[in-house]
């Protein structure tokens, strides 16, 4: 019997590399993308969501189960994702030595707060044994993506060597050991120079290092640029009142490799399951502990409505 509900199953790209991003899109009869709210309930591995965004850390071949339900009508499909070739990575440490991670985003809630997750990009740990064989196995062709090498900095000028050569054969006076912070540049490249003027010629002028930058999207409109590739955002306000299952395509660019992954968190609501069970409970955010402060304890909350109508508390439990 011809399935009724599920059309097709996109896969983009039908294979990747460890670590690469893999979208999946469950289409309908029309080839055309099933919304949220289209009647259809629709799962993939089990997890209620149209569409995702997957990350698999080793080689192989993935099956992935996608189910579609109306009424009486319950169809499964079943889709291949085919996981091979060197593992993806990005500089992590561009320090002495280089640091590479495989760059896959895993998200951790807070405890106590069930929509705020945290971000890490990295490989997960019981990976790391391996990807460091396979990187020492890779052949020469199969080199991670590293940043470009920065240009060759030009050679000062030979007016100003001439100048540091006659200043370093000067007597160094007392005034020399007291430090004389300052930035210069010259010929593009940037130099610290500490001490008097008279030992200018023996200081090593060092490039300045390159800075890690990771620009995150978390899928929910909201985007933030930090240093180290950890971050950590709140989706209540994302939050829709009637949905249990929310999906949000989180992707983190790795500025200085100028490599992008993409991973679906999918937040199940307390809220929205609540509701659905015949209960509304509002989310609120207070202190953890009460107060004690002279003949009582004291605390406070806020109580979140999500709703498009007013909550009235007639009642309160200690």
């Amino acid at each position: 019997m011809a399935n009724t509900l599920i059309g097709s199953v996109k896969v983009q790209p039908g294979t990747v590399r460890p670590g690469e991003s893999v979208f999946v899109q469950v289409c309908d009869l029309n080839g055309r993308p099933y919304a949220d709210n289209s009647g259809v309930a629709i799962t993939i591995q089990g997890i209620e969501a149209t569409a995702r965004y997957y990350q698999f850390s080793t080689p192989g071949t993935r099956q992935l189960v996608v189910r579609a339900v109306k009424g009486s009508i319950d169809e499964t499909s079943t889709v291949t994702v085919q996981v091979s070739g060197a593992p993806l990575e990005y500089t992590r440490s561009l320090g002495a030595p280089v640091q590479s991670a495989m760059p896959i985003i895993q998200a951790t809630l807070k405890l106590g707060d069930p929509y705020t997750a945290t971000f890490a990009l990295n490989t997960p740990n019981s990976l790391q044994p391996v990807l460091a064989q396979q990187n020492a196995q890779a052949p020469a062709g199969a080199a991670a993506v590293k940043p470009p090498a920065p240009a060759a900095a030009a050679a000062p000028p030979a007016e100003f060597l001439a100048f540091s050569k006659a200043l370093t054969a000067l007597p160094v006076s007392a005034d020399a050991a007291k430090p004389v912070p300052k930035i210069t540049t010259v010929a593009g490249v940037t130099a610290t120079l500490s001490g008097a003027l008279g030992i200018l010629g023996r200081e090593i002028i060092k490039p300045a290092p390159m800075a890690t930058s990771y620009k995150w999207d978390f899928g929910d409109g909201t985007t933030i640029t930090t240093q180290s590739p950890t971050a950590t955002h709140n989706y209540f306000p994302a939050i829709q009142a009637d949905t249990v299952a929310h999906s949000f395509n989180v992707s983190c660019t790795v500025v200085h490799d100028n490599l992008t992954v993409t991973r679906t968190l999918v937040l199940i609501s307390a809220y929205g399951i609540s509701k659905r069970l015949g209960s509304v409970v509002p989310h609120h955010t207070g202190d953890e502990f009460a107060v004690f402060q002279h003949a009582a304890f004291s605390g406070s909350m806020i109580v979140h409505n999500i709703e498009a109508e007013a909550i009235t508390l007639n009642r309160m439990a200690v």
